[in-house]
């Protein structure tokens, strides 16, 4: 089955990034409260920033950013806080980093109603920087328009192994319109991920656009580069639903694990675009996929991949996961249902363009109603061992079109 080939809009290649000077470290007790004797700590309230969204804070988030200087924790305390242009924090010095923290999920909003370009930007120094943002919501009121959080580190210096540094970590975050969940509003990206690593995803809800499937955003997009490899990306416990792709696994990625996801009403869950380089290792496991077109998605290679233990819904003419390009993989125990309707060309597993001789599995998985068949080999699968599977009411329970090594049980 052809599957189009999404799109992505990409962060604004014209955002400039300005290290900027360090304010005085003495604050007095009535300007900054707790950061009279913290100087790496800004209540941004205190700065004059507007908690009931009336006005925009953008002054306020500017003198914060001097401030700290990258360093720090800005502490948005709970309320509505409006921006007109892009939050841009630098990391500027190796070995630092920044907390950004709200009060909770839907308690601190932070809401761009026109985004340019991107709603918070960090860019990383070093690979050796890090940063955190916690507890709190971004929302937009516009319609498919820029990045809500955007994160690059492409500076000279980077190390042979980018994964031994620091971690950083998006927790407790939700990304989405501001008229609610899976409306009219969305964001193009939630998040943007541009040569940086090492960042682990805690509870992370992102919502597109409402409707039954949606066609609208990118989830989070992960991307490096030859020079700088991105590396190392856990997923736990979050849920990307109602986007046009949930992650997209771009080039010279390596290390994406994802448990416990969520990823429902999405035309992609997980996936590559063709012609990628670079890219290895992914682990999925105990997640859940309905998604219109694809749950995972692979035109381009991702070798050494583990898909295990996960619930796959397979709509009208979707596949539950389809490696149109492989190297090792290991599909172990998954289940496959098409959710009770009746779909008349649905999948569960199709397997194509191998690396031979690298081998794969397909084995202890449950495979229900899946009535365009169970388990497809096509023409170019090779070197792939399938037994053990259960069937019922499929199509067909295995369609074989190989002419290579198959071994089948």
């Amino acid at each position: 089955m052809p599957l189009k080939k999404p799109s992505i809009k990409h962060a604004s290649s014209a955002i400039i990034f300005v290290s900027l000077a360090v304010f005085p470290a003495v604050f007095s007790c009535s300007a900054y409260g707790k950061a009279s004797n913290q100087p790496h700590f800004v209540n941004i309230v205190s700065l004059g920033a507007d908690p009931t969204g009336a006005s925009y804070s953008d002054a306020a988030i500017n003198k914060a950013v001097q401030i700290l200087h990258g360093q720090g924790e800005l502490y948005f305390p709970p309320g509505e806080y409006k921006f007109n242009a892009p939050i841009k924090i630098l990391i500027a010095r190796p070995d630092t980093g920044i907390t950004i923290i709200g009060a909770g999920q839907d308690v601190t909003t932070l809401t761009w109603p026109s985004p340019k370009g991107a709603g918070l930007m960090i860019k990383e120094h070093h690979q050796s920087d890090s940063f955190h943002i916690k507890d709190l919501s971004l929302t937009t009121r516009g319609q498919n328009k820029a990045s809500a959080i955007y994160i690059v580190q492409n500076q000279p210096g980077g190390t042979p192994n980018p994964a031994r540094s620091p971690e950083s970590d998006i927790e407790n975050v939700t990304i989405r319109g501001n008229d609610g969940y899976a409306k009219n509003d969305y964001w193009a990206n939630g998040i943007y991920v541009d040569q940086a690593s090492n960042i682990n995803f805690f509870s992370l809800k992102i919502m597109g656009k409402g409707g039954a499937y949606s066609k609208g955003g990118a989830g989070v997009v992960l991307r490096g580069s030859k020079a700088y490899p991105a590396v190392q990306f856990n997923f736990n416990g979050s849920d990307l639903s109602f986007l046009n792709m949930g992650i997209v696994y771009g080039n010279y990625v390596q290390g994406v694990t994802v448990s416990q996801g969520n990823f429902t009403g999405d035309s992609y869950g997980i996936l590559t675009f063709p012609k990628e380089h670079g890219l290895d290792q992914l682990a999925v496991s105990a997640s859940q996929f309905n998604c219109r077109k694809a749950g995972i998605f692979t035109p381009s290679a991702i070798p050494n991949t583990l898909i295990s233990s996960n619930l796959f819904i397979d709509p009208e003419s979707s596949i539950g996961i389809y490696l149109e390009h492989s190297g090792i993989f290991s599909i172990i125990g998954n289940s496959f249902n098409s959710g009770g309707s009746r779909a008349k060309n649905n999948r569960g597993i199709v397997i194509d363009h191998t690396q031979s001789p690298r081998p794969g599995i397909i084995s202890g998985n449950l495979l229900l109603n899946q009535y365009g068949g169970g388990i497809m080999l096509k023409r170019a699968a090779s070197h792939v061992s399938v037994g053990k599977n259960m069937f019922a009411a499929n199509g067909r329970n295995i369609i074989d079109e190989s002419r290579n090594a198959i071994q089948i049980q």
